[in-house]
């Protein structure tokens, strides 16, 4: 894999990435982005780095959307989809188990409500593991406040997504950024992302960008298959 080279702002991502920075606030980070293996290996890296972003301060001058009301959007999806009388084209396991995702999709406000500084676009194009293991997370025009595991089960999503070969589940289980989370609240964001991924993907692809819903498509039916087997 051709190195990824970024540089990064100190004061763009509150100091969140890992590693030294240079006296003006920012470095060039070379390395590459994790999954290239496939094995997971490199899963553990951005999760200790995701686990290290802090709680904003009540009266932080920083201003950021509230996390849970953009998930809370995303679970409007389904809703859309209902209104649109399009529920019976999908996949039947979610016809069978649509009042069960239903349902999950609309408490993702409360479980993802926190105080946490979060990027809220965490895949593995958004993250570069330097020469020494460490994983950077960059590229943050969407960051915002919410719960502090959210990017993290973000990132499990992607995984996913992406065929690595790991078990996100034995993941959730051992990994202290998901400490005391309730196996609802992660289905209950699941369930809103998959949500909005599947509302999404039946719209007309936007000028220039010809592939995007098919790869929301395929995010939908990442979801809905997390989901059948955390249900089984």
């Amino acid at each position: 894999m051709r190195p990824a080279v970024r540089r990064e702002s100190h004061a763009r991502t509150a100091g969140l990435v890992a590693g030294p920075e240079s006296r003006d606030g920012s470095r060039d980070i070379e390395g590459a982005h994790p999954g290239a293996t496939g094995d997971g290996r490199d899963v553990d890296a951005v999760l200790d780095a995701l686990a290290g972003f802090p709680r904003i301060a009540a009266g932080d001058p920083a201003v950021l959307p509230d996390a849970a009301a953009e998930f809370a959007g995303d679970a409007e999806g389904w809703c859309r989809l209902e209104a649109e009388g399009v529920i019976g084209e999908l996949p039947e396991w979610v016809q069978g188990a649509y009042d069960r995702i239903l349902a999950a999709a609309d408490r993702v406000a409360e479980a993802t409500a926190g105080e946490h500084l979060q990027h809220l676009d965490c895949r593995a194009d958004n993250v570069i593991l330097d020469r020494d293991g460490a994983a950077w997370i960059i590229d943050w025009p969407w960051a915002g406040i919410g719960a502090r595991w959210t990017d993290g089960a973000c990132y499990l999503f992607d995984v996913r997504m992406r065929g690595e070969a790991i078990d996100v589940e034995e993941v959730l289980g051992r990994h202290p950024l998901f400490d005391g989370v309730a196996d609802a609240d992660i289905d209950s964001l699941i369930a809103a992302l998959t949500g909005g991924y599947m509302f999404k993907s039946r719209l007309p692809a936007p000028p220039g960008m010809p592939t995007l819903r098919e790869f929301q498509r395929q995010e939908a039916l990442t979801g809905i298959a997390w989901l059948q087997e955390r249900w089984a």
